[in-house]
């Protein structure tokens, strides 16, 4: 059962952080234009937070419960997701009138809160599930395996379900609402841990 709701709760945080992707391109392009230019521009600014947040989160993962660290990195993506159409359609108005690269510079800045904490969720992830037993045969593997799934089925909802039938604004909304599923199976997943102690103990 772990391991299941672990499973779900990265599928659903993939899957959710492509859908933002997706979303947010649309009102980026809004500010740098819609050529390969401005999209090679928005994925090197998701990839760059992602790396950082990677190394972030390797950084936290020695440093704490991870999977605890998962709840609150999910909570505080629920509460910038919920946020981004308030904060980028106005942000993509002002940066109309400047340059490419002033524009792309000020993009950067403000993704880069949502995508390190993105990238950080897998190093938690992979040091949550090696510090428990009953979770180790989720693997650095297979839990990448699970998040890239999720990223692939978000890609495709967003682009071909979410967008024709919400909107832009909802099916961002759509996404904030994944991240709080993630939080809770994850939080599932500790209380499951915390319950079950006991009773190890009382067969010992």
């Amino acid at each position: 059962m772990p391991q299941r709701l672990l499973a779900l709760a990265f599928f659903v945080s993939g899957a959710a952080a492509l859908t933002y992707q997706v979303c947010w391109n649309r009102y980026l392009y809004a500010a740098i234009g819609v050529d390969l230019d401005s999209t090679s521009v928005i994925v090197a600014t998701f990839m760059l937070g992602l790396g950082l947040g990677n190394a972030l989160g390797a950084y936290i993962a020695t440093r704490g419960p991870s999977l605890m660290a998962f709840v609150v990195i999910e909570v505080l993506l629920l509460a910038f997701g919920a946020l981004s159409p308030h904060l980028l359609i106005p942000l993509g108005e002002a940066l109309m009138g400047v340059s490419r690269g002033a524009a792309a510079s000020v993009l950067f800045l403000v993704l880069l809160v949502p995508t390190l904490l993105m990238g950080a969720t897998l190093p938690v992830m992979t040091e949550a599930a090696r510090a428990k037993p009953d979770l180790r045969a989720l693997n650095f593997s297979a839990l990448y395996l699970y998040n890239t799934l999720g990223g692939a089925a978000g890609a495709f909802l967003a682009g071909f379900v979410l967008l024709g039938s919400f909107g832009l604004k909802h099916s961002i909304y759509l996404a904030a609402l994944a991240n709080l599923l993630a939080a809770i199976a994850a939080a599932l997943t500790i209380w499951s841990a915390r319950s079950a102690a006991p009773d190890a103990r009382t067969r010992s």
